[in-house]
């Protein structure tokens, strides 16, 4: 099961100035907090946190956890990955962990990185839909991808445009190489048209070369209601465990 969580800076005064909220943070992450200097980069970096620890305390109901016993951290990649404290020890959990933030809202997915035959990897992005440049297309698409950037009406291209770079951004985080790889090794055919009706529908994807055999894909998009200036997209990528 797919777990994912949107949150707004809005939501906590305290994140929108920039300032932790009570018994959100652990000693170690106050300490990475005091590192920022730029308010936009606290900002951010603590409303993903709050975003990320809210899920995962959901989704670990169980367990009873607060807040300060998560803690988010990022392998040498730049992949966060969770851990839970107890008793002073740290845990890491067997969780695919995916953030994203952009202007002023965070969106979080997580979903367990092994079942009894394979291996899940999950990116999760979230984007606001603008006006690009007009070489943007040509930069970063490929030539399918283009096209149906081209057969999109004038009202919806934006959309699909930000749509498709989501995708993309998305399937690189479950790839764990971000834009170390290049964005046309990966192919995202979204429609021509992106409605906002809070329902998360599949796309199309073609992984890169890299992907070993046994490996698979699945791909959704979703344009909230109560955020229809955001287009959200989710990959899995699940391959055979060895195990």
């Amino acid at each position: 099961m797919i777990h994912w969580l949107v949150q707004t800076a809005n939501e906590n005064p305290d994140i929108a100035r920039g300032a932790p909220p009570p018994d959100l943070l652990s000693e170690r992450e106050a300490a990475q907090l005091a590192t920022l200097r730029v308010i936009k980069r606290r900002r951010d970096w603590l409303l993903g946190r709050w975003t990320a620890k809210a899920l995962l305390q959901q989704a670990l109901a169980e367990k009873r956890l607060s807040l300060t016993q998560i803690l988010i951290d990022n392998d040498a990649d730049g992949a966060p990955f969770a851990s839970i404290e107890n008793r002073g020890r740290l845990q890491r959990l067997d969780w695919s962990l995916s953030i994203s933030h952009s202007h002023g809202a965070a969106f979080c997915a997580a979903h367990p990185a092994s079942g009894r035959e394979e291996r899940y990897a999950i990116g999760a992005d979230l984007e606001f839909i603008e006006q690009r440049e007009a070489n943007f297309v040509q930069d970063y698409f490929t030539a399918v991808e283009a096209e149906r950037v081209s057969l999109a009406s004038p009202g919806a291209r934006d959309a699909v445009i930000t749509g498709i770079w989501s995708a993309k951004e998305a399937a690189l985080k479950a790839l764990r190489t971000g834009l170390r790889l290049s964005t046309r090794r990966i192919e995202c055919l979204l429609p021509g048209l992106l409605p906002a009706d809070d329902v998360w529908h599949p796309f199309t994807l073609h992984a890169p070369d890299e992907a070993t055999p046994g490996v698979s894909w699945s791909g959704w998009w979703r344009r909230p209601v109560q955020h229809p200036d955001f287009v959200m997209t989710l990959v899995i990528k699940t391959e055979e465990s060895d195990q």
